[in-house]
């Protein structure tokens, strides 16, 4: 034959994997097995599906578009990933963390991530937070993205009791950049201020210099 084997191992990368495509990833629909995606998934032991069913799809694999699969995805707690995470378990022959993928227009709640470590000095808390961050893969000028990896590495410089009121001042801040008016400017200073008296004024300006996306 002139095809290589698939491995065994490459083979079980998606063991267990249920998933549908969304978002455009499928260039002829009518015959998904023939797309790069579908085979991609597949040559990795996941098993890809036409429609979603509830009662086993454990992944929507999205493109650049927001579609109705990922938001059903969202609301019944269903893994819902960029295309990245398909693309890096293939490259890496190793199952990839989902919290780091999240779809299009898909921000995780950063307290669903592994707890965090207890460290005593800010140094180490900077150093432990920037590593983090590292870990969550960059993808073009994505904002949500970016605040999602800024999230993150606030998470190193606040506690449990304090995260909901830092969580909710990034929910405010984010708000206030979709929907600019007259009185946003005055608010989003107020609100950054807050988060800098909760994180710290040198830790912030160094996770936020760390998650600026890159210039090309």
């Amino acid at each position: 034959s002139p095809y290589l084997p698939i491995s065994p191992q490459r083979k079980g990368v998606l063991d267990k994997v249920h998933l549908v495509f969304a978002g455009g990833l499928l260039e002829t629909p009518d015959h998904p097995e023939r797309c790069a995606f579908w085979r991609l998934a597949e040559s990795l032991g996941a098993q890809c599906h036409r429609k979603w069913d509830a009662t086993f799809i454990t992944h929507v694999v999205a493109g650049e578009k927001r579609s109705g699969s990922v938001e059903r995805a969202v609301k019944e707690g269903v893994h819902a990933v960029s295309k990245e995470w398909l693309l890096h378990a293939a490259q890496r022959w190793c199952k990839q963390r989902e919290e780091l993928y999240p779809a299009p227009g898909v921000l995780p709640d950063p307290s669903r991530l592994p707890p965090v470590p207890s460290l005593p000095s800010v140094e180490q808390r900077i150093k432990a937070a920037l590593m983090a961050v590292k870990l969550i893969p960059v993808v073009g000028q994505n904002g949500e993205q970016r605040d999602f990896r800024l999230r993150v590495a606030t998470r190193y410089f606040v506690g449990p009791a304090l995260w909901p009121r830092v969580n909710a001042l990034f929910d405010r801040f984010q708000a206030l950049e979709s929907n600019p008016n007259e009185t946003s400017n005055e608010e989003r200073d107020r609100v950054l201020k807050e988060l800098t008296r909760l994180v710290g004024d040198d830790a912030l300006g160094r996770i936020v210099s760390a998650t600026e996306p890159p210039t090309t």
